[in-house]
């Protein structure tokens, strides 16, 4: 699948994101070149989570604690999309789960979760350590 083929899908789906075209190819790229698995702390509707999965990520752990209809939205998502094979969905808040994930051993790691206060800091320094060197 090419970059322009994955646009066109999440824009034919209820993906909702606000990513620019810019961020959207970096990502793409960056998953293209680097594989290997991934994680999203904050998904909601799960864009992200289906691109990374498009540009071939082997596996992408999409978490979120967001209401039951973003869930609803974000399964179906990935079923029209033909990734929900590769997405593991993962419904609670990012820091009650990020002890699950063994450091060092993810591809990229995105984090877009709580966007108040001091949370995005005590996120990144969170899963930062899940993070592969070099």
């Amino acid at each position: 699948m090419t970059f322009d083929e994955a646009v066109a899908l999440l824009c034919a789906v209820d993906a909702q994101s606000i990513m620019t075209p810019e961020e959207r190819r970096f990502l793409w790229d960056t998953a293209t070149e680097l594989r290997g698995e991934v994680i999203e702390a904050g998904t909601a509707y799960g864009g992200t989570a289906a691109l990374l999965a498009l540009a071939g990520a082997d596996r992408v752990h999409a978490i979120d604690s967001g209401e039951s209809k973003v869930w609803d939205q974000f399964h179906a998502n990935m079923v029209s999309m033909g990734v929900g094979d590769r997405v593991v969905a993962i419904n609670a808040p990012c820091l009650n789960v990020v002890d699950t994930f063994a450091d060092g051993a993810y591809s990229i790691v995105i984090v877009d979760a709580n966007h108040h206060g001091d949370d995005p800091r005590r996120d990144l320094i969170a899963y930062a350590p899940k993070t592969k060197v070099g």
